[in-house]
This record gives C-alpha cells, structure tokens and sequence, in this order.
C-alpha cells in the first residue's frame, strides 16, 4: 500500500529512554484517540520473556488490543528488516479499519524503520562471515569495526558483539560502511512522535526499582526456565539486559545483590543512550515527566498535543486542494 504527499496515513509513535512511562501514555493516547499499540522494543517480541522485558500486563493495557508482543520463540534470531516485515502489514491493516496506530518503544532504529525504508535492513545475512568475525575478541571486534567505519563505532556500546558483527557484514558486502548507506528519503506516514524525558536522578531511581522488583517478580525463575527448555545462554534473545546477568547469577559467578546491581548499571547506561538517539532524531515533541503531580493532566496535554498535529496536517491537506 503506497500513499503521495499530503495523503499519507497519520500514525503516532511514543518514544524515550527505558522506564520513562511509554507504555501508559501510549494507552492513554490509544482510549482517547481510538488506537491500537504496536511493540517497538527489540526484546519484548520474545515469547517466555516477560519479567526481563517489562512487557505489559494484561491488566495494564486497560483493554487497549497490543500488537508484536511475544510474537518469535526465543531461540530464533531478529532484526530490524524482520520488524518492518511483520509490523507494517499491521499498521496498514489498523489504518484500513479506521484505527489510530501507535507504536510504543525504545528502540530508535525500529522507528526509523517504519518511518522511512532502511537500505541496509535488506542486506542479507552471511552466516560464514558472521562466524569468522564472532571469533575475534571484544577488543580485535571492535577495532575492526573502527578502522572500517568509526561513526558506527562510536555510537554502539563497548560489547555490543551483535551490532558491531552486523555494522562490519554490512560494509563487507556491499562495500561500504552502515553510517554512509542512504536510506530512503521518502517517508511511508505522517508521524507524530512524542518523547518522554526525565530528569536523570529521577529515571535512575524509576530504574533501580524496576531491576529490584524483577527479581522479586520472578526474573530468576523465568530465566531458569528458559535454560532448562535448551535455550543457549548465548542466544540473541538471552543477551537482553536483565538476562544475561540472572545466567551469571545462576551459575554462581554473582551474587543476587551484584546481579540487580548490574541490570540497573546496564539498564542506566542503555537509557543514557536512547536519550541520545532520540534526542537526534528530528520531530519529537517532548513531555518531561519529573515531579508530575497529575498524571491526568500529563496525558491530556499529550493527547492535545497528537491531536493538534493531526489537526494541521489535514488543513495542510485541504489547503493545497
């Protein structure tokens, strides 16, 4: 389904660093806007990861109907061209049904995949080259992918093994580096994106209680159940934050109080970073959440705000007719 110019579908997208509050300011757009949400976190499509990922509860979704949650066993690999493949059928089929489509999320290149099409997202895997390149170290890994494209290098995390294997098969085979592939210039939608911020002591407190109250909730339990099914530890899906750390514990490497203490030193460091995504990315519309006294009148003004540039992009619309 193609759309031209000014006759591009409207669809909104709430976006920010971990822990913010997305998920309830994208049900509270979806109840009084009329919208369906769509998943926009990289690990909450894994089935059996509940408590790690902070998926939703059905409780909490306050009868809003969820979409690319739990949708791929853990034990098989996802990538950004997979996500734009299974979520854009659904964003167009709400659109057709008369429903706002909201995306909800923290994971900035998903996003952008929706918004636009990404050239490298149709680059194919090259399983020899990715074995070759996993049996360099973090450091022999990462100083490759430097010498061969250094804008890469310095946005993605130290360790970050996946993403930095995927950046050097990329240039590998197409020859060029990931940072300098043109993406499309044409967007697919009219988006409306609202950016939830938080001042920094205060997301890291909102942090530290949710790594506590995973492990209260089960985390161990779950990635124990995990593991016991045959789920490698090394799995793509077992390297989320919350995880991996857990994996340590069970084995006895760390202790209950060193693994919380590491998922909120992680989940710290991934926010920091997801702050400096978005806060690149052009369009955004923030709301900061520090010290709000009513909820209720903090997703009013985001409603009025969605709806506001709903508003001028029809009149935009009808002007040029």
């Amino acid at each position: 389904m193609k759309h031209t110019g000014d006759n591009k579908p409207f669809i909104v997208a709430v976006a920010g660093p971990t822990a913010v509050g997305k998920t309830e300011a994208a049900v509270a757009i979806c109840r009084a806007l009329g919208g369906e949400a769509i998943n926009m976190d990289a690990m909450q499509v894994y089935q059996g990861m509940r408590v790690g990922t902070a998926r939703i509860s059905r409780s909490e979704t306050e009868g809003v109907r969820h979409h690319m949650l739990a949708v791929v066993p853990p034990d098989e690999p996802w990538s950004v061209a997979r996500y734009a493949e299974a979520a854009l059928p659904i964003i167009y089929n709400m659109i057709g049904r008369g429903v706002l489509p909201v995306l909800v999320g923290g994971t900035g290149l998903y996003l952008e995949a929706i918004r636009r099409p990404l050239r490298f997202a149709s680059v194919q895997a090259d399983a020899k080259l990715r074995a070759s390149l996993d049996q360099l170290s973090d450091g022999a890994l990462r100083g490759r992918l430097i010498e061969v494209d250094p804008i890469t290098a310095k946005r993605l995390p130290t360790g970050d093994r996946r993403r930095a294997i995927r950046a050097l098969e990329i240039a590998a085979l197409t020859g060029k580096p990931m940072s300098e592939q043109a993406d499309s210039a044409e967007e697919r939608f009219n988006l409306c994106t609202v950016g939830l911020t938080m001042q920094r002591g205060a997301l890291i407190e909102r942090i530290q209680a949710r790594a506590e109250k995973m492990f209260t909730n089960g985390l161990p339990e779950e990635v124990s159940f995990l593991v016991k099914c045959g789920l490698p530890p090394n799995a793509q899906s077992m390297q989320a934050i919350g995880y991996k750390e857990t994996v340590r514990m069970l084995r006895g490497e760390i202790t209950r109080v060193e693994a919380i203490e590491a998922v909120s030193i992680a989940t710290r460091q991934y926010a920091k970073r997801q702050t400096t995504w978005f806060r690149a990315t052009p369009n955004i519309t923030w709301f900061d959440r520090t010290g709000c006294t009513s909820m209720t009148k903090h997703y009013k003004d985001i409603i009025k705000s969605v709806k506001t540039r709903r508003l001028a992009i029809k009149a935009e619309g009808s002007a040029l007719l």
